[in-house]
């Protein structure tokens, strides 16, 4: 599970930025950014700016392991629901390939 600093080290290095780059961005000290990705609590006032900047929830950065877990099944389920006709299709295949290699099994006994 992430901490709020893992979760915004992540986004900072997926926009291609560096501390640096990013404190110039969002006006946020470049010691201050250290701090936070190095396990430091960030602030409301700056949760906002760097919630604005990623674009996300500025809860994103005090979501719990618990609340982080529960959005991960939550997407888990949303993926199966939204591929469930594929789903159920496979399910078919797999269903009927057994039943030929049942049927081909007693055929050579």
């Amino acid at each position: 599970m992430r901490g709020s600093g893992d979760r915004l080290r992540v986004l900072r290095i997926k926009s291609g930025l560096s501390q640096h780059a990013l404190s110039s961005e969002v006006q946020i000290s470049r010691p201050t950014l250290s701090a936070y990705e190095n396990g430091s609590k960030i602030s409301k006032r700056n949760a906002q700016k760097l919630a604005e900047f990623f674009d996300v929830e500025e809860s994103y950065f005090y979501k719990s392991p618990v609340e982080e877990l529960d959005d991960e099944k939550t997407k888990f389920y949303e993926r199966i629901i939204d591929n469930k006709d594929a789903i159920i299709a496979e399910k078919d295949k797999i269903i009927k390939l057994q039943d030929i290699l049942i049927d081909e099994l007693r055929r050579n006994r």
